[in-house]
């Protein structure tokens, strides 16, 4: 179902009161039907909304995509909200379920087609009245550029062999958990629409009963949420996330943040795939086996980059100007280090009790001229739009073009500017952890609706306080994501709000780790294998 149906206003039975009626009723004519009071005031919203609409249409406030129906209350047109899906979006239904395996009446087929139905109509592309939330949203792409990058995607579909044995397969990497003790978390996604500001749900593989309680078991705090993009976005967030134990007993945390029209779905599988070739790929684990842990990033990078690529066809997902940024972040019992991998603007913090953040990623923004560098010298251009505020906004197109407008200098996904100098190679650091002392560290990991409008001072400040006085994680996690929630609502006046995810993990010095023992979730983990295993709950660490 797609929700409730249009809401009906029907002209009640009974008379309608005289002082409800037109004044000249002898200007009516005899078959024209009473007008009640709900009718008159449907009438009035209706020319009053039209006249808005087109005033903020003359005036370049309210963008609307080409081909889009526009309705003076509802603005452009959406899926059915009741009753049967017409021809257009049962085709696209049944498109997007070819290709995929296993049951073809299975729950997940189903919120995929459903979602990918979704899709076929386009997105509100509404730019807010506040210029605050007008430069955050997708920049607009013509439709002529975008039915030549949709050409070069129909190209690549033809020209691609759609060799079986290049897929990475859900089932494959379902069944690839459990075996030494290895799991994975990430968020489901739910049935659509997906309303704005619902906050997911999380599995586990192997599958556990009690999946919420797990992740505080393991001691992670973990928020992924979506936003709010104008009254009309019922499209799934773009945030994804997934936490993970390798069966080498290295744990791995993942933090994507999708963008453009179809950034779901990358930012949803690159959190997937990347723990499974970290862990299945034979390249890695051996990397990973004799301590090279940069290469490992680097080649599981490449790995994400080519699976997004080649699946993309295969699920008939346009990635030419669709992608994500990436943190994936790393660390052994063994070692007194963490390494760090970060593509584009999310960013990862180190966190030290009475020391706050010591470490930070480096956003992949255009301050860095060595980032402008590249991207200018291979084929794109940085464009500069001064806001009224003083405001700058960079984005990034090729040469000439009016696309993809990204607003990072690296990402996932992105085909049409791969070759131009929006990479997909990481920037990977190593976090010392003997800097922390006698202390518990944290690692702090987050997309950018956390950091639009939060500073890394402010979130290790807010964090570490709530910390200390006895909250877990989990309530560490939830605070840093409602006042960057707030933040938003301040700065936007409400007309936009990006997708926030927040995950908190705590990491301790090697002398001070101590050995324990977790069961209860199918499976008996060795908590000295893991450092976000090692303190499970506040009050044991205390």
């Amino acid at each position: 179902m797609w929700g409730p149906g249009p809401l009906q206003l029907e002209s009640p039975k009974s008379d309608v009161p005289m002082d409800m009626r037109p004044s000249d009723s002898s200007q009516k004519t005899p078959d024209e039907p009473v007008r009640s009071s709900s009718d008159l005031m449907l009438s009035e919203l209706t020319k009053q909304a039209s006249g808005d609409c087109q005033e903020a249409l003359r005036s370049g406030k309210f963008v609307v995509p080409p081909q889009v129906g526009v309705s003076p209350i509802l603005g452009p047109a959406e899926p059915p909200m009741g009753g049967a899906l017409p021809p257009d979006i049962t085709a696209a239904w049944a498109a997007s379920r070819r290709g995929r395996r296993g049951s073809e009446d299975s729950a997940a087929d189903r919120r995929g087609a459903a979602t990918e139905a979704m899709r076929g109509q386009r997105r509100l592309k509404s730019m807010p009245c506040n210029l605050n939330a007008s430069r955050h949203a997708d920049m607009q792409v013509e439709p002529k550029a975008r039915a030549e990058l949709h050409k070069i995607h129909e190209e690549m579909k033809q020209s691609d062999s759609r060799s079986s044995g290049l897929r990475i397969e859900d089932d494959e990497m379902d069944i690839a958990w459990g075996a030494g003790g290895s799991w994975t978390f990430f968020p489901v996604l739910p049935d659509p629409p997906e309303r704005p500001f619902n906050e997911r749900m999380f599995v586990m593989l192997p599958d556990s009963a009690d999946r919420s309680g797990c992740l505080a078991d393991h001691g992670y705090g973990v928020v992924n949420s979506k936003g709010s993009k104008g009254h009309m976005d019922l499209l799934p967030g773009q945030d994804a996330c997934s936490l993970s134990r390798l069966s080498s007993g290295w744990e791995v945390i993942c933090v994507m943040d999708g963008h453009g029209l179809e950034g779901d779905w990358p930012a949803r599988r690159a959190a997937r795939t990347m723990p499974w070739i970290l862990q299945g790929a034979q390249g890695c684990a051996t990397m990973l086996r004799h301590g090279q842990v940069s290469a490992a990033l680097h080649h599981a990078f490449d790995k994400v980059q080519a699976d997004l690529a080649h699946e993309s066809i295969c699920m008939d997902v346009d990635l030419q100007i669709a992608g994500c940024t990436a943190i994936c972040i790393l660390h052994h019992e063994k070692y007194d280090s963490v390494w760090v991998a970060n593509c584009g603007d999310s960013r990862a913090i180190l966190l030290v009790p009475g020391r706050g953040a010591v470490a930070s990623t480096i956003d992949h923004k255009f301050g860095l001229a060595s980032e402008v560098e590249r991207v200018e010298s291979l084929g794109c251009e940085v464009v500069r739009t001064v806001h009224e505020d003083g405001f700058v906004e960079e984005r990034v197109n090729v040469k000439g073009q009016g696309y993809p407008g990204l607003c990072m200098s690296r990402s996932l996904g992105d085909l049409c500017v791969k070759r131009r100098g929006v990479i997909h190679d990481p920037d990977v650091c190593q976090w010392d952890l003997s800097i922390c002392g006698k202390e518990y560290c944290y690692i702090l990991a987050a997309s950018d609706g956390v950091w639009e409008y939060v500073t890394s001072e402010d979130a290790a400040s807010l964090v570490l306080s709530e910390l200390e006085r006895g909250s877990t994680c989990q309530d560490a996690a939830a605070a840093l994501a409602k006042i960057a929630k707030d933040r938003w609502e301040d700065e936007t006046c409400g007309e936009y709000c990006d997708d926030i995810t927040v995950v908190l993990a705590p990491v301790v010095p090697r002398p001070h780790r101590r050995r324990r023992f977790f069961s209860g979730t199918g499976f008996v983990a060795c908590c000295a294998e893991g450092p976000a295993k090692l303190f499970a709950s506040w009050s044991w660490r205390r």
